[in-house]
C-alpha cells in the first residue's frame, strides 16, 4: 500500500485520460441549448407523480438526452408549444409550453427555465363552493389546446365541460366562452391562414 500515489487534483494524475476540466466542460455543454438543437417535450405519469421531461435532440451530433424535467401539479392530457411570452415583449420570442390536465386550469411553463417549481402563469382558477370562491374558465379537465399563430396572444382550450374558451394571454382573461357543444371537446385546431376560424371536434353524435 505504500507504493500507491495520491494526487490532490485529478488533473495531476497521469493515468487519468479524462480530466475533471473535460468532464465539467462536457456537462456545461449539455446544459446549453444550441440553435441546432431540437426540443422534445414528453409528459408522463410515474406512480403518483406527473412529470414533464424536456429532451434535447441534435441530429449533427446524434445525441438525444433529457435536458431537464419538471414535476407537474396534475396529470397532463394535452400540450401546446408557443413562442409567445406575455411577460415581457423584449424576451419574445419565448419558449413556452401550455399544458392541459385533469385540473380545470391551463398551466403555461417556460421551457428556458430548467428548475421551474411553478408555471410562468396560469389561465383560469378553480372555484370552491365551500369557500364561496367563484371559478374562472373551465369547470372540468382540459382535453385540447390550440395556439393562434396569427393572433399570438390567443390560446384556445377545449374541455370535458363541453365548452371551448378563447384566452387572452396578454391579460390572462377569458376573451370568449363557446358553449355550443353537447359533449366534451376533444380536439381543436386553428385555420392555418384564417385567424378567426377554429375547428373543434367533440363527442357529439
Amino acid at each position: 500500500m505504500s507504493n500507491i500515489a495520491v494526487f490532490a487534483n485529478n488533473d495531476d494524475d497521469p493515468h487519468l485520460t479524462v480530466k475533471d476540466a473535460d468532464n465539467k466542460d462536457s456537462d456545461d455543454e449539455d446544459e446549453v441549448i444550441m440553435s441546432s438543437d431540437n426540443l422534445v417535450a414528453v409528459g408522463h405519469v410515474d406512480g403518483d407523480a406527473a412529470i414533464l421531461e424536456i429532451y434535447v435532440y441534435n441530429a449533427d451530433e446524434t445525441s438525444f438526452y433529457v435536458h431537464h424535467d419538471i414535476l407537474l401539479p396534475a396529470i397532463p392530457l394535452c400540450m401546446e408549444w408557443m413562442n409567445y411570452d406575455p411577460g415581457d415583449e423584449y424576451l419574445r420570442p419565448g419558449n413556452m409550453l401550455a399544458i392541459g390536465s385533469m385540473a380545470p386550469v391551463v398551466d403555461v411553463w417556460d421551457l428556458d427555465i430548467a428548475d421551474s417549481l411553478e408555471p410562468a402563469f396560469s389561465l383560469g382558477k378553480k372555484g370552491s363552493k365551500k369557500k364561496k370562491i367563484a371559478g374562472v374558465g373551465h369547470k372540468d379537465a382540459v382535453l385540447s389546446l390550440a395556439w393562434n399563430t396569427h393572433a399570438e396572444h390567443v390560446l384556445a382550450s377545449g374541455s370535458v365541460d363541453q365548452t371551448v374558451i378563447l384566452w387572452d394571454m396578454e391579460h390572462g382573461t377569458v376573451a370568449q366562452h363557446l358553449k355550443y357543444f353537447k359533449e366534451k371537446v376533444q380536439s381543436i385546431k386553428w385555420h392555418p391562414k384564417e385567424a378567426h376560424t377554429l375547428l373543434a371536434g367533440a363527442c357529439d353524435k
